[in-house]
């Protein structure tokens, strides 16, 4: 909207008559009125005129709120209309004033000045003369851990890992080369962590879904899911194969207890959580309330909790001490399909993917100061269905099936992100293959079975818990277990097993 300000001049008498319209933002053109004679006082004076306090950023406040334009201070024209704009022009601020205006720096400007920080501070809101620190370590610069130091910050390594030469990334200080291992239904591979170096690790599968490892003892687990005959199974040292548990229907996730020596996996087929012996011994249900779908699961012995993502009708994130107790939701935002799920042991973070919202964040371990790495907006060719994620050192690595594709990113940031390797079927679970994704626990309250007669459960501040398999119950001194087969059934006792009578005896 545009207004004329126009000006009569009679002798000494000057009358202003400004026409102003209720628009918040109006543009004024000024002219000079001498004996009817009008002469365009400023061509270049574009001025707004706004009802708050403040001019839109980069425009100049008059003294009459009017805004005008930088370029139109000190040039010897009254744009403002009441010569703020030309009154003190020429006067700089940061040499005279004593003590200085500014905190650290003062850059002078055609009327006032304005004042800036140093690198590493920031202007302090409350008072633009001064400056405060920025804490840099809230933008994740450091692979590892990060120190904010007054004015800058410092980025620092974990014990086993050695910083690299850019100073923020931390790599292992190890001469073992890490690996990706990876199911793809029908077979088991390995590649190098760049994409490289294929090779085949288990064939002639028929759904492999799940997968872990045991590094010490040359093992790795997986699950074949099918309609008919799913199963839990293991491999060491390049053996044959062995079925550790059969009467499963969907264990699509399972993960591997290096301290205390158990294999969990969830089914979401019978919507519960198990638990057993790397040598199957002992099966038991740990958790079979409040699931409907269980998909992934992750396990921290260091603190001796488990983790489970959910995309059941309530799509959730658990967490629940090792031993099943204290379970509970700590996500349940922003969740369709959360399909991936793993740990930083050295960071303490959870990372994860939801395959519907499709995206990839992080967490604390409590699933606290959310923050999403990735998502399709940002990453379209890179994010699309992803179905497992691992970590190690500064980066994650994926599956994705629409993609059919391993990919990866930095772990903070979400840069660096590449597809490294393109499979022909749907790659499913992934683990990064590294001793230092399983490092021992100096005092592990399970060591030696822990005193228990069957089985010994991690669980959370450093404790244990001994439990039995299913039907059997723990013994009043905590250790041993009893029977409460059914009467129907014959009692193992040195395997803890309840059998049919008609199995005693039948060779087998």
């Amino acid at each position: 909207m545009v207004v004329k300000m126009v000006m009569w001049c009679w002798q000494p008498l000057v009358v202003l008559v400004l026409l102003f319209l209720t628009h918040p933002h109006t543009t004024l053109a000024i002219f000079l009125r001498d004996n009817d004679t009008p002469q365009v006082l400023s061509e270049a004076a574009n001025v707004t005129m706004l009802e708050d306090s403040e001019c839109p950023e980069g425009k100049f406040k008059c003294d009459n709120s009017i805004c005008v334009s930088p370029s139109d201070l000190c040039n010897s024209q009254d744009d403002c209309g009441d010569d703020s704009d030309e009154r003190l022009c020429h006067i700089n601020e940061c040499e005279k004033s004593n003590p200085p205006v500014c905190a650290q720096k003062c850059i002078d400007k055609p009327i006032g000045y304005a004042c800036q920080c140093n690198e590493g501070f920031a202007i302090n809101p409350n008072d633009t003369k001064l400056c405060v620190d920025i804490d840099e370590c809230a933008d994740y610069p450091c692979s590892h851990f990060c120190h904010n130091t007054v004015g800058s910050y410092k980025c620092m390594c974990a014990s086993g890992y050695i910083s690299e030469q850019d100073g923020h990334k931390c790599r292992a200080n190890s001469t073992f080369k890490p690996k990706l291992i990876f199911t793809n239904r029908y077979h088991i591979k390995e590649i190098n962590i760049d994409g490289t170096n294929s090779r085949l690790l288990v064939a002639n599968l028929t759904n492999a879904v799940g997968l872990d490892y045991d590094f010490v003892e040359n093992c790795i687990y997986w699950s074949d899911v099918t309609h008919i005959s799913s199963s839990v199974r293991k491999m060491c040292n390049n053996s044959q194969p062995m079925v550790l548990h059969s009467a499963v229907q969907s264990p699509d996730g399972i993960a591997l207890d290096w301290v205390g020596r158990n294999l969990y996996w969830c089914d979401k087929g019978k919507d519960t959580i198990e638990v057993s012996k790397l040598d199957g011994q002992f099966r038991k249900v740990l958790i079979n309330k409040g699931l409907q779908d269980p998909r992934a699961i992750a396990l921290d012995p260091f603190h001796g909790y488990m983790y489970w993502t959910d995309w059941g009708n309530s799509p959730h994130i658990g967490k629940a001490g090792m031993d099943g107790s204290d379970q509970r939701i700590i996500v349940n935002s922003s969740l369709g399909w959360p399909n991936a799920l793993t740990i930083s042991y050295v960071t303490e973070e959870l990372f994860w993917a939801d395959a519907h919202q499709d995206y990839i964040a992080l967490s604390d371990l409590d699933g606290n100061k959310i923050r999403i790495i990735r998502d399709r907006d940002t990453a379209p060719k890179h994010v699309q269905h992803i179905f497992a994620i691992t970590v190690f050192e500064d980066y994650l690595y994926w599956t994705d099936w629409e993609l059919k594709s391993v990919l990866r990113a930095e772990k903070h940031s979400g840069k660096d992100i590449k597809n490294i390797y393109n499979a022909v079927h749907r790659p499913m679970d992934i683990h990064v293959y590294h001793p230092y994704r399983q490092q021992p626990l100096k005092n592990n309250p399970c060591e030696n079975g822990g005193g228990c007669d069957a089985m010994c459960l991690l669980a959370p501040g450093g404790g244990k818990t001994c439990t039995c398999p299913d039907l059997f119950i723990l013994h009043s001194d905590g250790v041993s277990c009893e029977s409460n087969c059914l009467s129907s059934m014959f009692r193992c006792n040195s395997t803890y097993k309840c059998i049919p009578f008609w199995w005693k005896c039948d060779t087998q």
